[in-house]
């Protein structure tokens, strides 16, 4: 699919962003974060029903992969900056905030995304509260940047074979 066809619509834009930073951030996409971004999604086109929702993630989700995505992401958002309203943008970071806890935890990755978009939207004050309150809230209590970057190395020595093993975990240790 080609993003320069006439059927791309701000929707598919939408789920660019939010595909992003629920698959972007770590390359996985859970069930939570899917569920998340299609009841985000409902909310944005009263009139599609869940298929034509799930068709457009899916699409935008073959652009993601397929291309460069991190073009594909600046592209969305640019486009979205000049489309959506004030509030429509603040209505969308607050969906992308819902999407990053949907799997239980706010990564600092998803944290950075939000707030690159905040900024580039130019909305970040307004956003500050909300993207703080939620990533303090989603580490467990004691949970300090040891425990990051303990989580960083694990994500990325299990994300790039999805196996981990010994070495690896000395590794980590050391």
């Amino acid at each position: 699919m080609n993003k320069k066809k006439d059927s791309w619509t701000r929707s598919h834009d939408l789920a660019i962003v939010y595909l992003a930073l629920a698959y972007g951030t770590d390359h996985v996409l859970s069930n939570e974060e899917l569920d998340t971004i299609i009841s985000a999604m409902e909310k944005w086109r009263e009139d599609f029903e869940v298929e034509d929702i799930q068709e457009v993630v899916m699409e935008a989700m073959a652009i993601f992969l397929e291309g460069n995505a991190g073009d594909e992401v600046v592209q969305s958002v640019n486009i979205l900056k000049k489309i959506l309203s004030r509030e429509e943008k603040v209505q969308a970071l607050e969906d992308v905030v819902k999407i990053a806890k949907a799997d239980g935890i706010i990564l600092g990755s998803e944290q950075n995304l939000i707030s690159i978009l905040a900024t580039a939207w130019e909305i970040k004050s307004s956003m500050e509260h909300l993207v703080d309150a939620n990533y303090s809230q989603s580490r467990p209590d004691g949970w300090n940047l040891f425990h990051d970057i303990g989580l960083m190395y694990v994500v990325i020595a299990h994300g790039g074979d999805n196996i981990l093993d010994e070495e690896e975990i000395s590794a980590m240790i050391s």
